[in-house]
């Protein structure tokens, strides 16, 4: 099975491509080419992982040039003949993909929304009744996401992966950073923003 997974934001540190990482690394890629369309830059920790395990990274900039962005995904579409085309992204400028996934005769075409808003709302509007002819498959990372983008239209939630074990408690780490910054017993409460 070969699939294309597409970010619409920077591979970059950000919400998005955490989610997308984390089901990438505990999905069981046994029987599957798992490739990415990365529209922006990529970090680079990411990409030496995506590469090490297997995966094809195009790049294609979309905001820059949107009609060679265009020909460009249709030429990736139509040579590589992929079984599922995974759009992630916040608006319905999702269209564009599913569109020409739809167009190349991709079976499954997922959307997957991941926030209640967006940059160009009056884009946003106006390609809506496109917007859900073009996917397959609707999927969100929680209702309000959904509903966003989805509108009335069936979704499905797909939660956001997270390794809790990276977050568990570890005394020899909690002593390390209280070193560092200088505190012995007082009682330290943290906040990230």
């Amino acid at each position: 099975m070969k699939i294309l997974v597409i970010s619409t934001v920077a591979f970059q540190l950000n919400g998005i491509t955490s989610v997308i990482m984390n089901y990438f690394r505990n999905i069981n890629k046994e029987d599957m080419q798992i490739d990415f369309l990365i529209m922006d830059s990529i970090y680079d920790k990411y990409r030496y992982e995506l590469e090490r395990e297997g995966a094809n990274i195009f790049y294609l900039p979309r905001k820059e040039n949107p009609i060679q962005y265009i020909h460009g995904l249709n030429k990736i579409l139509k040579q590589e003949k992929y079984d599922i085309v995974h759009v992630h992204g916040n608006s319905t400028t999702t269209t564009i993909e599913a569109a020409i996934a739809k167009w190349n005769k991709v079976p499954v075409r997922i959307v997957h929304s991941h926030s209640t808003a967006c940059e160009h709302m009056i884009v946003h509007k106006l390609l809506y009744p496109v917007f859900k002819r073009c996917y397959t498959h609707a999927m969100a990372c929680g209702k309000a996401a959904g509903k966003w983008l989805f509108r009335n239209q069936k979704f499905e939630i797909l939660k956001n992966g997270i390794d809790l074990k990276r977050f568990l408690y570890n005394e020899t780490i909690r002593q390390v950073y209280r070193e560092k910054i200088g505190i012995k017993e007082e009682i330290l409460i943290g906040h990230t923003a």
